[in-house]
């Protein structure tokens, strides 16, 4: 009997993207230390000289690191602040917020969570069965293609309603990452459009951050349900 149970993600990292107007050259680790949205001690090892790329801010654009886990960049009209690993995803909602809380007349026109999963199939067999269950080849693609033709990448979309409205992206594709390593990555985007006029006194920021606060374990769960209903119809398939 084929076993169903969900693999581990052998890489897994989140991140939050705000669109928007933005002045980049605020987000520098002083700054974030002095609105205390970091600790002293990841101030220090943000600017510490041993790093091997420093904080870099301009007019267009600001790069920084924020302790072992989170990196930040900001151009004019996106803020995009990611965790390297999901150990990173507390500190990265709580950043995102508290930047949301001390910017609250910053106009904010969309808000992604977006997370990724990066799994290992069983074996090469197991790689081909996953694109050859998204990507039927029979029908066309063998008829077309000379050889054994293979999914490049699959991206599914849904809209919900809500509230809030979310658009929600998933998109599957294989990695080439060496000879003998068969891997697949599942990429989710949980996005919302905030409304130009909010209505009575809220602000964009607040809806922005209500949002963060109230689908974060909602978009987290969607990627590994994903996941779970992928591994588990190709095994009960083969």
């Amino acid at each position: 009997m084929a076993e169903n149970q969900t693999p581990i993600p052998v890489k897994q990292w989140l991140s939050v993207v705000l669109i928007g107007a933005f002045n980049p050259r605020i987000f520098h680790p002083i700054w974030f230390k002095r609105e205390e949205l970091i600790s002293e001690e990841e101030k220090a090892a943000s600017l510490h000289e041993a790093k091997e790329t420093g904080p870099l801010v301009t007019p267009d654009m600001s790069r920084c690191e924020i302790g072992d886990e989170i990196t930040l960049e900001c151009l004019t009209d996106r803020l995009s602040i990611n965790a390297a690993t999901t150990l990173g995803e507390e500190r990265l909602r709580r950043l995102a917020a508290g930047i949301l809380g001390k910017l609250p007349h910053t106009p904010i026109t969309a808000v992604g969570i977006n997370h990724s999963q990066v799994f290992d199939a069983r074996d090469e067999l197991e790689w081909h069965q996953i694109g050859d269950f998204l990507v039927p080849k029979e029908q066309l693609w063998n008829k077309v293609m000379e050889g054994r033709p293979g999914m490049s990448v699959v991206r599914v979309e849904y809209y919900r309603p809500g509230p809030p409205a979310v658009r929600v992206w998933a998109t599957i594709e294989p990695v080439r990452k060496h000879r003998g390593a068969f891997q697949v990555a599942i990429h989710t985007n949980w996005h919302t459009d905030i409304p130009e006029d909010p209505t009575g006194d809220t602000h964009q920021a607040e809806l922005a951050a209500d949002f963060l606060a109230n689908q974060w374990e909602t978009a987290i769960e969607f990627g590994r349900r994903v996941a779970t209903e992928l591994f588990k119809e190709v095994r009960k398939s083969h």
